[in-house]
């Protein structure tokens, strides 16, 4: 509840800073904007690891074979960090570059759901008499 409660705290005081920033001097702002997301990530990384090992665990406990575990954890990391990277694009009023994360997101959620799509492909060649 604490770093929920600190990360609120440091998105609130910024927002407050940024918006007073932003029409005096808008570099500035985007600066401190994307200092403070990549803090705020930082702040994440403990937390992250500890559900990727739950989850990691959890599949192992299970019995489900671990291509699909990483794949499905793989995408949400993957669509996570494109939507970060397009939303700070586009509040630096790039959306060109925006639109180029979006799509490459896009296109490395296809890269890493390969392996799962190779898996069903071949079950249902097996299928076949």
């Amino acid at each position: 509840m604490d770093d929920i409660i600190r990360v609120v705290g440091i998105a609130m005081v910024m927002t407050m800073i940024l918006s007073l920033l932003r029409g005096a001097h808008t570099p500035l702002g985007v600066q401190l904007s994307i200092a403070v997301v990549i803090s705020i990530l930082l702040l994440l990384m403990a937390p992250l690891r500890e559900l990727m090992h739950f989850f990691t665990e959890l599949g192992r406990r299970s019995g489900m074979q671990g291509i699909y575990l990483d794949t499905v954890l793989r995408t949400i990391g993957i669509a996570y960090i494109t939507a970060i990277g397009t939303q700070v694009a586009k509040d630096a009023g790039e959306s060109g570059l925006a639109a180029v994360v979006e799509l490459a997101g896009k296109v490395f959620i296809l890269l890493a759901a390969v392996p799962v799509l190779g898996a069903i492909l071949a079950s249902l060649l097996n299928l076949l008499p």
